[in-house]
């Protein structure tokens, strides 16, 4: 993509806001945010309808923090998905094997 992708449109919190305008409609978030990874957790945990994936990164570079909360307070709301072609599913659990910010499969 020449000149890059705008973060701006990857700004997690404006789908806060339509999180709120529609609290009927369940929302998914597509690959882990960076920048925003906080406030996509915090959209999910304070959003019963918001839910995010784990694919477009390996596990290696997933934060303590994406890590923690996908293990405990948001199991429900996480997805695997490992973003085949590019991270194949056995590539996807053995980097996840060896990372200090492993995510639990099969929750």
């Amino acid at each position: 993509m020449p000149g890059g992708v705008r973060l701006k449109y990857g700004n997690p919190m404006d789908i806060d806001d339509v999180a709120v305008d529609f609290p009927a409609m369940p929302i998914m978030m597509a690959h882990p945010s960076f920048p925003g990874r906080d406030e996509a957790l915090s959209a999910c945990l304070h959003k019963p309808q918001v839910h995010t994936d784990l694919s477009g990164w390996s596990p290696k570079y997933f934060s303590p923090t994406l890590a923690q909360y996908a293990n405990t307070l948001l199991k429900h709301a996480a997805l695997f998905d490992s973003d085949y072609p590019l991270i194949a599913p056995d590539r996807w659990r053995r980097i996840s094997r060896r990372s200090p910010s492993v995510i639990m499969c099969g929750h």
